[in-house]
């Protein structure tokens, strides 16, 4: 039984895929997917919500923020371009792939009757409530990747793609509430917060794609990076007269990261092998580790302590549908 698995494993696992030949090829592709995608990030609460309380007493809270409910999250539009190449008699294959996401949500909260809103990111007081408050997050998720693999043929239905490469990213986030309310003698306070990150690093995994027909396969793909990243933080917040702050961090932080895709692929070629369509439709998952490194204040005063908003992950999930052209 083993002799005959072993057999079976010599037969295909270093033998190169035969349908990715076509007649007269320049083993190059050129692929497009247009993205639909959920992002969240944890440490984006911006208030308390007491329904039957009277300030400085908490007593019914409920936390009011981004990151409460998924519903909280639209789905955003992004694009992602690669270009595909093949060379050598084993069929090593080569990528460069830019992806894009335009990121925007945006939020109102009003005081309920009886009780009040706790602001989450002014300088605290016993007096620091507000009737309304409107918060918007955006973010520009740019990564640019490029990677070196070879397909093996595991067996005559499924191929695997062990990939490595790199990774150059650059996530850009604003963060901003606007309160309503009098602090002092002043009506409204501001917060205004910018998390800028670019990170350089190590890319790899693998893609694996199990065939169901000549035309039809299941695709699953694993990967993972941890980039070298800088952080440029900018915070400035205006309450009222004579409170108020502006806080700049630069730091250097190692980032870890994973992507995850599920899904169906078809691929048909066409002109008697001439050139060859591919078209696949996935749900991916993207997990970006201490991503929010702004502060957060928790009393006034002359020293105004604070703290890191610390380990808030950056998250997306949603849809990929690609086309690719093979020539």
């Amino acid at each position: 039984m083993s002799f005959a698995l072993s057999l079976l494993a010599d037969e295909y696992a270093f033998s190169p895929p035969k349908e990715l030949h076509l007649r007269n090829s320049r083993d190059f592709s050129l692929y497009a997917d247009a993205l639909a995608l959920q992002a969240k990030e944890g440490g984006l609460e911006f208030a308390i919500e007491d329904a039957s309380a009277t300030q400085p007493y908490l007593h019914n809270g409920e936390v009011k923020g981004f990151s409460k409910k998924h519903s909280d999250y639209d789905f955003n539009p992004g694009l992602r371009i690669g270009m595909h190449f093949l060379f050598g008699d084993d069929r090593w294959n080569s990528d460069i792939t830019w992806t894009f996401v335009k990121i925007t949500n945006s939020k109102s909260v009003y005081s309920p009757s009886n009780g009040v809103l706790i602001p989450l990111w002014l300088i605290p007081e016993a007096n620091s409530t507000n009737q309304t408050l409107h918060a918007t997050w955006e973010s520009n998720f740019n990564v640019l990747d490029f990677r070196l693999g070879k397909s093996f043929l595991i067996s005559q239905s499924f191929i695997a793609n062990p990939h490595f490469g790199g990774r150059l990213a650059f996530v850009d986030q604003h963060f901003s509430v606007n309160y309503g309310g009098y602090y002092g003698v002043t009506r409204g306070a501001v917060s205004h917060n910018d998390n800028d990150f670019a990170g350089l690093g190590l890319r790899g995994g693998v893609e694996t794609e199990w065939k169901l027909s000549p035309s039809w396969a299941l695709i699953g793909n694993l990967a993972g990076a941890i980039l070298w990243g800088h952080f440029e933080v900018d915070q400035n917040l205006i309450q009222g007269v004579t409170e108020g702050y502006t806080v700049t961090h630069d730091l250097n932080q190692n980032i870890p990261n994973v992507e995850m895709a599920l899904g169906v692929s078809w691929a048909r070629s066409f002109r008697r092998d001439q050139f060859r369509l591919n078209a696949r439709l996935t749900y991916e998952f993207h997990e970006w580790w201490d991503m929010l490194q702004l502060r957060r204040f928790y009393f006034g005063g002359p020293n105004y302590p604070n703290a890191a908003v610390t380990r808030n992950n950056f998250t997306m999930n949603g849809f990929a549908f690609r086309l690719q052209v093979a020539i």
